[in-house]
């Protein structure tokens, strides 16, 4: 089916390598998926059973907001909105910003909503992906991405972490079950420009850390390195979603176009997304595989999802992993309920990495059967 699945605009499919990237805080896409997920927070703080679905599209000081929500004003959303921008952007820039709203007013309850899901919840396919590579059970590459970028973003004025850094990608080669970086490009703003202290620093210390037992002396001579400018962030458009395969497993899993970023957790993409991550996880901590893939296909109108599909790799039959997986409640509610998702803390998860922390949404509770 065309355009289902997709992969990040900004790294291409090269499935010889393994790729990681992160955007900073400060990237037009992180501030458009921080002020989505902040909305919807906000919703759910008045009412667990909000339905929401927001769209943000940030293009230089202009914020525009698109969706549908069945609860909060267009005041209260502009409240949220410039307070996520002042997270991201400070007061200065925030107090400069217009925000445009779209958001279609839902009618009816929103508890009204939210009953209707068990007989009749929305069609979608969702995907859950967890290897053995990394004690995140994520890819080398995107951990190794998205360490450094935190480092950049927590990182003071000075030539030892500069942060000016806009987005890293890292790659990885893959050489049979053998993983070792291949290279590093960063992107700075155009406007603070980094030096030869900051390349000298990073090849030293920093990279050497970030990549741990993968980065030996003779792996990180030859690893190429690159630091250019990028477009100036005023020209660039932030698009709340689109950041959303390298925020989960990197590049080389597909995952869904439509994205769980600015969703209720009611919704197939968002609740789907986080259950198929922590079975496979489960799968991987029965010690049933090294790799899992999970693949859910739901159907308006079917409570149980259409189709469950598991691919996994190495240690036991994959038949057995596949009767472990089909024994839990993949239906919508359920999921809901068991990974507490009305919580009001999906914005936790925007920066560096949705399922790369052990205490983010889905990862924190052992699921059970």
């Amino acid at each position: 089916m065309p355009g289902l699945f997709s992969s990040h605009p900004l790294i291409g499919v090269d499935f010889s390598r393994e790729y990681g990237y992160s955007p900073s805080r400060t990237h037009p896409d992180k501030v458009a998926d921080f002020i989505a997920d902040r909305l919807v927070d906000a919703a759910l703080t008045q009412d667990r059973h909000a339905s929401t679905r927001f769209r943000v599209i940030v293009t230089g000081d202009d914020v525009f907001v698109h969706g549908e929500a069945s609860i909060g004003s267009q005041a209260e959303r502009a409240q949220v909105v410039h307070t996520a921008l002042v997270d991201s952007w400070g007061e200065v820039r925030a107090a400069r910003c217009t925000v445009t709203d779209l958001v279609r007013t839902l009618r009816g309850s929103a508890q009204g909503s939210a009953s209707r899901l068990p007989s009749s919840p929305e069609s979608g396919i969702v995907v859950g992906h967890a290897t053995s590579d990394s004690p995140e059970h994520l890819s080398r590459a995107t951990v190794a991405a998205h360490a450094l970028m935190r480092r950049f973003d927590a990182a003071p004025a000075d030539t030892s972490a500069h942060p000016s850094i806009q987005s890293v990608r890292v790659s990885y080669d893959r050489e049979g079950e053998r993983r070792a970086p291949s290279s590093v490009r960063l992107i700075h703003s155009p406007h603070a420009p980094v030096g030869p202290e900051f390349v000298a620093h990073l090849r030293k210390v920093v990279l050497p850390e970030v990549f741990g037992a993968d980065g030996g002396a003779e792996v990180l001579s030859k690893l190429a390195i690159t630091i250019a400018p990028g477009a100036d962030e005023h020209e660039v458009v932030g698009i709340s979603g689109r950041c959303e395969v390298t925020d989960t497993y990197g590049a080389h899993v597909a995952v869904p176009s439509a994205p769980m970023i600015g969703r209720d957790p009611w919704r197939v993409e968002r609740a789907g997304a986080y259950h198929a991550r922590a079975v496979a996880r489960e799968v991987l901590r029965m010690g049933l595989a090294q790799e899992a893939t999970i693949k859910v296909v739901y159907a308006s109108g079917h409570e149980e999802p259409l189709r469950l599909q598991i691919v996994t790799r190495g240690r036991q039959e994959p038949r057995w992993a596949e009767s472990f997986v089909h024994a839990f409640d993949f239906r919508i509610p359920a999921i809901v309920e068991r990974l507490q998702l009305t919580r009001p803390h999906h914005a936790d998860g925007v920066h560096h990495g949705r399922f790369g922390v052990a205490t983010r949404i889905g990862e924190q509770w052992p699921l059970a059967r």
